[in-house]
């Protein structure tokens, strides 16, 4: 998750890198001149030869050199989006070259991402006390940092690659004392280097959408926090998940959210005092499943998925009676049953995020009425 407060205020200003993509729009200007001088040739003559193979190099110049897939077919093609992109480098961007020539950008090691999420505890983030864990095992090599002359973290920042053509980002926070000098998004440059070629997604609050879209982010959906106390009943056909159910698990959250993440749900999934997982089979068919773990304060259920309104019904109000303090919930727009039950349940929206994806973005193919997602951090 990315928050309003926790946003380095130099992306806003710098527009997400708008240096470097002014000069790609320059260069998708040039390459396509270029591309139509030669594709007029051929017309003209009828002939290949050397047109043609100009013609070709064009084209992978254009596909070696472009920071996301179809960036250049958009940047030329679609003026509004050179109008939005192409502008001067400015202050920020500047303060952004200059931040990530001398900060020190590190992938952080097990002990930083405590940091990392005391930090998002401090933005009011709420995580939960044994995250750190599951998150890791999503891929060590997916949590970056700032450090400063002194060796303490400054910046911090998560891209997550749950497959070969999808990444996450979450996390981005910059500390207080340190924002507005470009930090954040020298930091940002950096990490998304480490999706490669994969769409990328994030759940930003939504007052920061232009920022987003200004690097190339566009807005698929978004996610209500509900929260409330809720008296809760148990539920005779809830039973705690076992290892062997977790493959089941990890498909059906893979279908409702269109990314399959096994590495991060694996430990998600995995049994703790401060989680518990919870399955309704009905004739030896997983109809319900949720998650439940304790918070910096009450507790969060995610995932959760269910086939219909009363197993729903059922296993949110047990959900509700395993942990001590208030119940949140993060309910994305498609789940309209989900969100239904939570006000039905007494509970109040509260922040909104919106889901944003650079690149072609997933498509669940499962049912998404009662679903929540895991984690706004990680998806």
């Amino acid at each position: 998750m990315t928050h309003g407060v926790g946003f380095d205020a130099s992306l806003g200003r710098a527009g997400g890198s708008p240096g470097l993509i002014a000069d790609q729009i320059i260069i998708a200007a040039f390459l396509k001149q270029r591309a139509a001088r030669s594709a007029l040739v051929i017309a003209r003559s009828g002939k290949a030869g050397p047109s043609c193979a100009r013609l070709a190099r064009i084209k992978r110049c254009a596909a070696a050199t472009a920071p996301w897939p179809g960036f250049y077919e958009r940047a030329s093609f679609e003026p509004s989006f050179a109008t939005r992109f192409a502008r001067p480098p400015s202050r920020a961007d500047a303060a952004a070259r200059r931040a990530g020539a001398l900060m020190q950008h590190r992938t952080a090691p097990r002990d930083a991402l405590d940091t990392m999420l005391d930090w998002a505890a401090a933005e009011g983030w709420n995580p939960g006390l044994d995250d750190a864990a599951a998150f890791f095992a999503a891929e060590p090599d997916g949590f970056f940092v700032t450090l400063d002359d002194a060796g303490q973290p400054v910046a911090a920042i998560s891209v997550v690659n749950h497959t070969p053509t999808f990444a996450f980002l979450g996390l981005y926070i910059v500390r207080p004392s340190d924002r507005g000098r470009g930090i954040g998004l020298a930091l940002w440059r950096h990490a998304l280097g480490h999706a490669g070629p994969r769409s990328i997604g994030l759940d930003g609050v939504e007052a920061q959408q232009d920022n987003y879209a200004a690097s190339g982010f566009l807005r698929t959906g978004g996610t209500t926090r509900f929260a409330g106390t809720v008296p809760g009943a148990h539920a005779p056909d809830a039973r705690p998940a076992t290892e062997s159910d977790v493959p089941a698990l990890i498909a059906i959250e893979g279908a409702a959210s269109g990314v399959a993440k096994p590495r991060y749900l694996g430990a998600w999934f995995a049994p703790g005092p401060p989680r518990v997982t919870l399955v309704v089979e009905a004739a030896s068919k997983i109809v319900a499943m949720a998650t439940v773990r304790r918070c910096r304060e009450g507790a969060k259920i995610g995932p959760f998925w269910a086939e219909e309104a009363g197993v729903a019904a059922r296993l949110f109000d047990h959900c509700a009676t395993l942990f001590p303090g208030p119940v949140l919930i993060d309910v994305p727009e498609a789940a309209t049953g989900l969100g239904a039950l939570a006000t039905a349940r007494g509970l109040l929206p509260g922040f909104k995020t919106a889901r944003m994806v650079r690149g072609p973005a997933p498509r669940p193919t499962g049912d998404t009425r009662f679903f929540a997602v895991t984690s706004l951090e990680l998806g």
